[in-house]
């Protein structure tokens, strides 16, 4: 549901550590958390700390200087489920998250703002994860990039410049980063999981899709959560699938080919003929889609959306 954020808390007049507002580079300790300097103008929380209040997956730092600033950011999934993302991840728990959040950090939920990147998701059954993953060709206008651990493809990604969509095996992914951590922790894949993943920036999806998430708390409302949803929702039907059905004719082939090959391509083609031509041939095209299996993945999309803010 909600994956990676970055919070920026906005701290109470007079709370701020000293040697952070006075730009001394010394260990010191604030909330129960451990900072130490790294390098001239920052200090990190260090990982034992994170780690005792259950925070491991969790970055936290604080910038000096006349804008000083503490930053959190990271999986707010992966706090709740101990740094896994392959199951679900409920609105309760999200609330379970966010409320011990502010407990540990002595502060409202309301005064941590979001900024930059931020990341929504669903994870859905599909029944080859790992054929969907080689039959996704494009995403709308542009051809997606491999997204590869080694030489291993695990899912695949298109970049704009606010936002991102990926798809990806999440299990094979941890397992291609640490195999025997996932052995460990009775992760094993059985190639039938996807994970749909929205990334963009927050203010952008503020200005742009007119969503009012400015802070923390606003991932309780059901409204914007029901906007969040409706947007991964649309975004996915831009997904582009090569699902061709068996034992296809040359022209049909042909036909096929050229529907789903890159937009520029298709575009010229598209010059080159006479409308009736074209829309023809874009019959053609639609009436083999029907006979090959449905790609469309924005129903499951939804329906997983709704259960988990429903839960």
């Amino acid at each position: 549901m909600i994956d990676v954020v970055n919070m920026y808390p906005l701290l109470k007049e007079g709370t701020l550590p000293y040697e952070v507002a006075n730009s001394i580079l010394d260990t010191f300790e604030w909330q129960n958390f451990v900072f130490f300097p790294h390098g001239e103008f920052i200090y990190k929380a260090n990982k034992a700390s994170m780690h005792s209040k259950g925070l491991s997956n969790m970055d936290m730092m604080f910038s000096t200087g006349e804008t000083a600033y503490l930053r959190v950011s990271n999986s707010l999934h992966k706090i709740y489920h101990d740094g896994r993302n392959d199951n679900d991840f409920t609105k309760s728990q999200l609330k379970d998250t966010i409320v011990n959040l502010g407990y540990l950090l002595g502060l409202e939920t309301e005064r941590f703002k979001l900024k930059g990147w931020f990341e929504f998701s669903v994870n859905i059954e599909v029944a080859n994860a790992q054929q969907l993953i080689q039959q996704l060709i494009r995403y709308k206008n542009r051809e997606v990039e491999r997204m590869l651990q080694g030489a291993k493809l695990y899912g695949k990604k298109a970049y704009y410049q606010k936002y991102r969509i990926k798809v990806y095996n999440p299990i094979q992914k941890a397992i291609l980063e640490d195999a025997q951590l996932c052995k460990a922790l009775g992760m094993y894949d059985e190639n039938k999981l996807i994970r749909v993943e929205i990334e963009a920036k927050t203010e952008y999806i503020r200005n742009s899709w007119n969503i009012p998430l400015s802070n923390l708390q606003d991932l309780l409302n059901d409204d914007v959560l029901t906007l969040l949803g409706k947007r991964i929702t649309k975004l996915s039907k831009g997904l582009i699938f090569d699902n061709r059905p068996p034992n296809l004719s040359f022209t049909e082939t042909r036909t096929w080919q050229y529907y789903t090959t890159t937009p520029s391509y298709l575009q010229v083609q598209h010059r080159k003929e006479n409308s009736s031509t074209y829309y023809d041939n874009k019959k053609k095209f639609q009436a083999l889609q029907q006979q090959g299996i449905s790609l469309d993945l924005s129903q499951k999309i939804q329906d997983k959306w709704t259960f988990l803010q429903e839960n």
